[in-house]
């Protein structure tokens, strides 16, 4: 019961912090930085190459989302078993973005893109089960702030903010994959999660420490017929991502190359003009690409 009082007294702290400081970021970096430093290595192929770049991320994703959730579910520690990965995926996210801000060739770009993406899913299918935290009288109403409040404002709130680093979007790479350590950090402390060591240390204590085994594999992907709505759930999820990042991982594009005005393509003219059109037109193509 003290658990779950502290969860109510703080869950509207981390329900906005928690999502919002992995999902913000993101939309910034995947709608703006990214196609940014595109252009700039290869402009030429811009069009081709974020749409190869969105797909092999959605595959990534998708796999290690998977994976994420079934090592958190395993996982013993004296912080519980979300945090660790938290953590150490919000980390790894960082630093993945740092070493992007680097890259002088696509490839390089790539990869590192596509660790960061791995990443970051370590942070997401974790997260989503604190709300299991909250009293079950409560869970309806904590998902529903974790998705239409914390969510929301990750997905709305950023791109102000990032499309005024978009002339210096290598230092934008870098601030936001900090901003996510950060915030995730923050979160991590305010739900202080219990260890959960005790649960089960009577009947593991003679027991040697398990080993990876095929039947893991299988539990982490499922044959159809185990797993059907899950993998139905999957495909939806991936068609949901296909058409919303159909959109905002153009409108950069959209911007510099038919909706402006001025003779100049550059999109590192940093000039007053140029940053004003560009905060608010951002922010209303993302508003309406996320509410139609």
């Amino acid at each position: 019961m003290k658990k779950n009082n502290n969860f109510v007294k703080t869950s509207g702290t981390w329900l906005i912090i928690g999502p919002a400081s992995w999902l913000g970021p993101y939309i910034v970096m995947n709608s703006l930085f990214l196609p940014a430093i595109i252009q700039h290595l290869d402009a030429p192929n811009k069009i081709q190459l974020v749409a190869l770049f969105s797909t092999c991320g959605m595959i990534v994703a998708a796999l290690s989302n998977m994976i994420a959730g079934a090592l958190s579910d395993k996982t013993k520690s004296r912080f519980g078993k979300r945090a660790p990965w938290i953590i150490g995926g919000s980390f790894v996210f960082m630093l993945a973005m740092i070493v992007a801000s680097t890259s002088q060739g696509i490839a390089f770009l790539l990869g590192a893109w596509m660790v960061g993406q791995a990443a970051l899913n370590f942070i997401v299918a974790p997260m989503v089960a604190w709300i299991d935290f909250a009293p079950k009288e409560g869970r309806g109403t904590a998902s529903s702030a974790y998705g239409g409040l914390g969510m929301a404002l990750g997905n709305n709130g950023f791109n102000v903010i990032g499309a005024m680093f978009l002339s210096q979007y290598r230092l934008g790479f870098v601030i936001f994959g900090v901003f996510t350590f950060i915030g995730t950090l923050i979160a991590t402390l305010i739900v202080h999660e219990p260890s959960n060591l005790d649960n089960e240390e009577v009947a593991t204590e003679k027991k040697e420490k398990p080993k990876l085994s095929w039947h893991d594999i299988k539990t982490i992907f499922p044959s159809w017929s185990v797993g059907r709505d899950y993998y139905l759930a999957l495909i939806g999820k991936l068609f949901q991502g296909v058409g919303n990042f159909a959109i905002t991982g153009y409108i950069l594009y959209i911007m510099t190359d038919f909706f402006t005005s001025w003779k100049s393509n550059s999109i590192y003219n940093s000039n007053d003009k140029y940053n004003h059109v560009s905060v608010w037109n951002l922010y209303g193509i993302r508003c309406w690409a996320c509410f139609r």
